[in-house]
């Protein structure tokens, strides 16, 4: 249990006013016992007049306070009972919680049985001021990535001890050794080593000069823009954006348009996700993000592992509520993962009986994350793109129903300044 900073310090100067009592009183005593007289203090008369008893009192006031002076260091430092032995203390807001560490230790090994490459674990926990500190000590097969191995197993097992125990993970320090015996069954396996070529084949490959590298392809706009001499010819102007978000636009009528550039790329996002036939592109993560969920959700999301997957997200059953996700759509960023997923998992619950409205709720959560965001930077040319999709019909709503834009009429704006 931790202790305020003012509690310790009240005891410690408590425990050197009664250690100081305890000497002084101590060296009256003995003094008055042999029967001299100590020269830095003058003795009340009746102490003086009672001679050995006096002096026996004087002792037993200074065995008294070191017992005291004793008692307050003792109270310093923190103890436990001996049925408190055995068990990590956490307070809460109605009193304090005692977890076992064997409970916490069959947790970690839940996390490590997930790893079919390990074959081996040995596990320690230690209490520690800022939490518990764990020791794993396993042996797991030879070709897998250690760091990434390692960190991926670390994680879970902070996070799923944390969420089953409330207990703070301070760190967790693993030792690991391989064994070749062992079969290779993880994601992080590395594939095997191609053989260097011998003295004679490097002596026998005729020497060729190095053909130059093709250049990089720039990436393709997500916007689609208007070609050529069209753009100037639409009967519409940008005339510039405001607070990072809104196009201001004017039409051939004299109208004023405030378009939303988030909600309109979205609508052109959905649009496009929607109308695509061939499988979406992914990402693979290079750490799985381990997504612990309500039951609920939980549920939702085991029983549309394909929807998800053929939408691009590539997730699988971690057990206890938790779900890996592996791959992501390449239009999602990789550290948006595990927030995508709990979105995912909330609209999957809501609308679990009707199969097309779950696809466009991933769609629509696909198409949220890849849109240009307010607040972004934006070139002028892809402000003509978003305000040459809304002025030509096409997107009027956003997936979820908002206006992408509002127009405000000549006769209206005049009126705002008393001019009609």
């Amino acid at each position: 249990m931790k202790r305020r900073v003012s509690d310790i310090a009240v005891m410690i100067l408590s425990f050197l006013v009664l250690l100081a009592l305890s000497a002084g009183a101590a060296l009256v005593g003995v003094e008055a016992v042999r029967g001299e007289q100590w020269q830095l203090i003058r003795l009340t008369a009746w102490l003086q007049g009672s001679g050995v008893w006096g002096g026996i009192a004087c002792i037993a006031v200074a065995v008294l306070a070191l017992a005291l002076a004793l008692m307050c260091l003792w109270r310093v430092f923190p103890h436990r009972t001996a049925s408190q032995r055995g068990y990590v203390m956490q307070k809460n807001e109605n009193g304090s919680i005692g977890v076992s560490i064997r409970a916490i230790e069959g947790l970690i090994r839940t996390c490590i049985d997930k790893h079919e490459a390990i074959a081996k674990a040995d596990i320690t926990v230690e209490e520690c001021r800022d939490g518990i500190a764990i020791g794993l000590h396993i042996i797991q097969a030879a070709g897998v990535n250690i760091p990434l191995s390692v960190g991926a197993l670390q994680k879970q097992i902070k996070q799923y001890v944390t969420a089953c125990t409330g207990v703070d993970v301070y760190k967790i320090r693993v030792m690991v050794e391989n064994d070749a015996s062992i079969p290779v069954a993880s994601t992080y396996e590395v594939q095997d080593v191609t053989p260097l070529p011998s003295a004679e084949e490097t002596a026998e490959r005729p020497e060729t000069t190095p053909s130059p590298a093709p250049a990089a392809e720039p990436e393709q706009q997500e916007i689609a823009m208007p070609e050529g001499p069209a753009a100037a010819e639409q009967p519409w102007r940008v005339a510039g954006e405001v607070l990072k978000t809104y196009i201001i636009c004017e039409d051939a009528e004299r109208n004023v348009w405030l378009i939303d550039k988030h909600a309109a790329h979205e609508r052109m996002r959905f649009d496009a996700l929607k109308a695509r036939t061939e499988p979406p592109m992914r990402q693979l993560l290079l750490t799985p993000a381990a997504v612990t969920l309500a039951a609920e959700e939980y549920t939702a999301v085991l029983e549309n592992l394909e929807l998800l997957a053929d939408c691009g997200f590539l997730c699988e059953d971690f057990g206890d509520g938790t779900v890996l996700v592996r791959e992501v759509p390449d239009d999602v960023r990789a550290e948006d993962a595990a927030a995508t997923l709990e979105e995912l998992a909330q609209k999957l619950r809501l609308h679990s009986a009707d199969r097309a409205a779950l696809r466009d709720e991933v769609l629509h959560t696909v198409a949220c994350k890849s849109a240009i965001k307010a607040g972004m930077t934006s070139d002028p040319a892809e402000l003509r793109a978003l305000a040459a999709q809304v002025q030509s019909g096409a997107v009027r709503y956003c997936p979820h129903g908002r206006p992408v834009a509002v127009k405000l009429r000549e006769y209206e704006i005049e009126k705002m300044f008393k001019r009609a």
